[in-house]
């Protein structure tokens, strides 16, 4: 059975440097969000790695592999992400995690109705097949997710595929909240879309309490990376091989997709506070009325402090 390592979290949770970090493990193969259900002009979208993607070799093997086990790979759409537009089995497979009658309703359709059954194998067994695939041409046993998403991660756990380690990276909802309003100046809903998502992570931990998990904060991470590094390692049963994680990255190619980030070139971990710059006084009364009691589960004040974790 693979291990199988999963970052869950909010959208800006910082999941993009971890990955880059961990993707120099000598045994951890990954590409970064497996999720993607589209990516927007991939023509010309880039790969971690500096190529565009159609012309990048790994991938390119990587599509002649799937395509030798009857998986034609098109970069415009994976067909990884546990969803389907347009019919109902889609939208019971790709609903979000709800509380745990509503997920025994989904598990008894997703077993007992053909449609959803069908929707249902055929996405588990896609992933299960490019993840081989990105792991044989990487010649690294062990896959790492960064796809966040809470549904995804109930999948690939139920799937039986894997031996999964969840790493629950959260952030200060504040600092998450900023990066949103640097794209979208509604803060009513930038606060509503990270509420939502914290509220699904929590209920997956719920539904799935034997799952493999680890909380990890960011903030915590970014201030000791030796040591929060360590521990990740530790967890995910993978030897201590943080000084490689953590230096240079030499010539070593990472085909990571997903956020712009990936495309950055190295730096120090350091922890840089953003959010009391971009937020005004009244977005921050707004997020104290509806966030201030979700946040301070995860040990974030309301002064800007963080409890020890």
């Amino acid at each position: 059975m693979r291990k199988l390592i999963y970052i869950m979290g909010c959208a800006h949770c910082g999941s993009t440097l971890l990955t880059r970090v961990l993707a120099r493990h000598s045994r951890i193969a990954t590409v970064g969000e497996l999720k993607m259900s589209a990516i927007p002009d991939y023509r010309n979208y880039q790969c971690g790695c500096g190529a565009e993607l159609l012309e990048c070799s790994f991938w390119k093997q990587v599509a002649h592999a799937c395509a030798e086990e009857g998986v034609e790979l098109d970069f415009g759409n994976f067909g990884t992400h546990y969803r389907t537009n347009g019919c109902l089995a889609g939208r019971i497979v790709g609903a979000q995690v709800r509380g745990s009658g509503l997920e025994s309703l989904r598990n008894a359709a997703c077993t007992l109705w053909p449609p959803a059954a069908r929707a249902l194998a055929r996405i588990n067994q896609r992933n299960k097949i490019v993840i081989d695939k990105i792991c044989e041409v990487l010649r690294k046993p062990v896959f790492l997710d960064d796809s966040k998403d809470p549904t995804r991660l109930m999948h690939l756990y139920r799937s039986g595929h894997y031996d999964i380690r969840a790493i629950y990276l959260v952030r200060d909802g504040r600092a998450i909240i900023a990066s949103h309003k640097k794209r979208n100046p509604d803060m009513r809903a930038n606060i509503r879309v990270w509420e939502m998502k914290i509220r699904e992570c929590e209920r997956l931990r719920k539904v799935l309490p034997n799952l493999q998990l680890m909380e990890v904060r960011y903030e915590d991470f970014c201030r000791d990376p030796r040591r929060g590094l360590a521990e990740i390692l530790t967890f995910a049963g993978l030897d201590d091989q943080s000084e490689r994680c953590l230096g240079p990255s030499g010539h070593e190619s990472q085909h990571v997709i997903g956020h712009n980030s990936r495309l950055q070139a190295d730096s120090p971990i350091e922890l840089r506070t953003e959010w009391p710059a971009l937020l005004t006084a009244q977005d921050l009364a707004s997020f104290e009325r509806c966030g201030r009691e979700l946040n301070a589960l995860y040990g974030y004040e309301p002064d800007g402090t963080a409890t020890a974790s």
